[in-house]
């Protein structure tokens, strides 16, 4: 166990949901419940065999009918109850009460039939597009640091950027997220903003002109 006096960073990359799929026997039966033997099977480009034929499929054994919404939701319930081992482990190790827990995905889901065949509505577009649906994502901020007033509070409106969780975690373990060596290199700041007045208290919110989005897309931040 961690001790719980001693400065602790987790940082989870959970797989699931991701192709490849890969989910406990159990969970794939109680989720294909949901299509009742009515679901497509695109899904297997992505988590059958002959995509990674060195991986074990869905479970070790499995022989299919692959019922792609049901394992998507499967795999979805899978990270909910990582999630929740670890939330527990913490409690368990009175960790809790001193952490600030960052929950963020990384793009909107899939559009596309082999991979989740998933819908952003209302947002347009999906994963590896430039509209909304392939980066404005779903995320929160939790555990016992996370003052008690503004917790279960709801913040849109304001573009962040997975970039500015490197320099609010910087801030608040007292240490500057600036790189001297860049500077000293002719490189361009870092390029993140500390979101902990923002998301605590809602009123210093980063001030950035632009967020780029890909090669291709620079999004303008407007406001009045």
């Amino acid at each position: 166990a961690h001790p719980s006096d001693a400065p602790l960073f987790l940082y989870y990359a959970s797989h699931a949901a991701h192709c490849q799929l890969q989910v406990p026997p159990a969970l794939v039966e109680e989720y294909s419940a949901i299509t009742n033997g009515t679901d497509e099977g695109a899904c297997v480009a992505q988590s059958g065999p002959d995509f990674a034929p060195m991986a074990s499929g869905v479970y070790p054994g499995f022989d299919g009918p692959y019922q792609c919404r049901g394992l998507y939701a499967a795999s979805v319930a899978v990270a909910d109850r990582n999630l929740g081992a670890i939330t527990d482990a913490l409690k368990r190790n009175d960790l809790w009460k001193d952490t600030l827990l960052v929950f963020q995905s990384d793009n909107g889901g899939c559009e596309q039939l082999v991979q989740s065949a998933a819908t952003n509505y209302p947002l347009r577009g999906g994963k590896a597009s430039d509209w909304e649906g392939g980066h404005r994502v779903a995320a929160f901020v939790g555990g016992g640091a996370l003052p008690g007033a503004v917790r279960g509070t709801a913040l849109a409106g304001v573009p962040t950027h997975v970039a500015d969780w490197f320099a609010t975690f910087s801030v608040l373990a007292g240490a500057s997220p600036d790189d001297p060596g860049a500077t000293v290199a002719g490189l361009p700041p870092v390029d993140g903003e500390d979101l902990w007045p923002y998301l605590t208290n809602g009123t210093s919110v980063p001030r950035r002109r632009y967020l780029p989005l890909s090669s291709l897309a620079l999004l303008e931040v407007r406001t009045g």
